[in-house]
Formats: structure tokens, C-alpha cells, sequence
């Protein structure tokens, strides 16, 4: 059987590339993608970039109304309201299956991974924060051992952590969410389902508040910038 990675088209592999560029913050909100830029920036032709854009438009990253100006996407209430309730949604239900069904091993990977977000919190390493709070939900989504749940978080993921890191690298709040997910460790490592999907919601909820207030103050979003450090 072939390997999967090798399976990966170019088309693919730029996607992935020019997606990690947008979560980072490296292509900011209503940057427009101007193909012959990107293509001498990751050092390819324009046509996989032209099919990468159209792969991020579908997940929702990019949009591109008259198929000639497409621009990283502008978060709008709407649009952070909706991403939240899914998430909250997605992240609730696999707490609770992961407390009942998180393995020895699953549980002291989690574990490791929180003391690493700690560490980087106490830092205030913003950027490496994201990427391993990042781990951390995905670790416990995947010990949920639901396939479609995962495949579901999956779908949605570059949404999810695209807000996450406007957030998350332009604020402090990386303060408070270190306490929230100790939060949710706890309710894991003892097993506790509803208190682990209610944690888990309240988490996504309290992460939506902040945004909105941000947003609203201009501290996060397109016209934010990034806090020195």
C-alpha cells in the first residue's frame, strides 16, 4: 500500500502551507492572495496556488466573491458566534467520551502536554502557547474514540484555531486559559464526563466572550497588532 503522505497532491501540500500562513497570523485578516506573490513565495507555479485558494475558500479561511480578489477572510460576529457554538458543541461531547474512555497513556500525554502550556504561559510564549494548546484538544477529541466526532473536529479545526490565535497571540488571555484547561485535566484524570464537557463548554464560552470584547476594542481581528514582546 502506498504511504499516505505520498499520496499528498501539490495542489494539497500548498493548501496545507498557505492555511498554516493564516492560522499563524503571518497572512493577516483581508490580506488579499495575490497568486503570483504566493507562488514566488512558496516557490511554485501559479496553478496549485490557484487550487489551494479554492481548497481554504471551502474551509472557509479565504474568500473570494468575484473568483479575481480573493482575500484572507474578516472574522465577523456572525461568523466568531457560529465557529464557537461548534466548537463548544464539538469540544463538550468529546470531554465527556474521552472521560470515559481516555486511556493510561492518553491521560499522562495530556498531562505532559498541560505542564508544557504552562511552562510557555509562565513565558508568555505566545505562539508556541497556541500550538500546544492546540495538541491538548486534539488529544483529547481523538481520546474520545469516536471517529465521526473526530473527523467532524477535523473538518472545522483551521477555523477553530484560526480565532484561537488572533486570540491567543494578540492578548493575554493565555493567562486564564491555562487555568481553564487544568480545568479540564482534572475532570479527565477523574473521570467525571458532565463535569468534563461542562468545563470544556464553559472554556469555549469564556474564550467567545473575550474575543467579542477584544474585537470591540480593536485589540484583536484585522486592524489589531500583534503585542510586543
Amino acid at each position: 500500500m502506498t504511504p499516505r503522505s505520498s499520496r499528498r497532491t501539490l495542489p494539497t501540500v500548498v493548501a496545507s502551507q498557505l492555511g498554516h500562513l493564516i492560522i499563524s497570523g503571518r497572512l493577516r485578516p483581508g490580506t488579499k492572495l495575490v497568486e503570483t506573490e504566493l507562488a514566488r513565495r512558496l516557490r511554485v507555479s501559479r496553478a496549485p496556488i490557484r487550487e489551494a485558494i479554492r481548497e481554504l475558500e471551502r474551509q472557509g479561511l479565504v474568500t473570494n466573491p468575484s473568483r479575481r480578489s480573493a482575500r484572507v477572510i474578516e472574522p465577523s460576529p456572525r461568523d466568531v458566534k457560529e465557529i464557537n457554538e461548534v466548537k463548544a458543541s464539538l469540544e463538550g461531547l468529546g470531554a465527556r467520551l474521552a472521560a470515559e474512555r481516555i486511556t493510561p497513556a492518553e491521560l499522562a500525554g495530556l498531562k505532559a502536554t498541560y505542564q508544557r502550556m504552562e511552562r510557555l504561559a509562565d513565558r508568555g510564549a505566545r505562539a508556541a502557547y497556541v500550538e500546544a494548546t492546540r495538541h491538548f484538544h486534539q488529544a483529547f477529541i481523538k481520546a474520545s474514540g469516536n471517529s465521526r466526532l473526530i473527523q467532524m473536529y477535523e473538518t472545522m479545526s483551521r477555523q477553530i484555531w484560526w480565532l484561537a490565535t488572533m486570540v491567543l497571540v494578540q492578548s493575554d488571555r493565555h493567562v486564564t486559559s491555562v487555568r481553564e484547561h487544568k480545568e479540564i485535566l482534572d475532570a479527565l484524570v477523574s473521570r467525571d464526563g458532565k463535569r468534563a464537557q461542562a468545563v470544556a463548554e464553559d472554556h469555549v464560552r469564556r474564550g467567545g466572550d473575550f474575543f467579542f470584547e477584544q474585537f470591540l476594542l480593536g485589540k484583536v481581528g484585522p486592524t489589531a497588532h500583534e503585542p510586543q514582546r
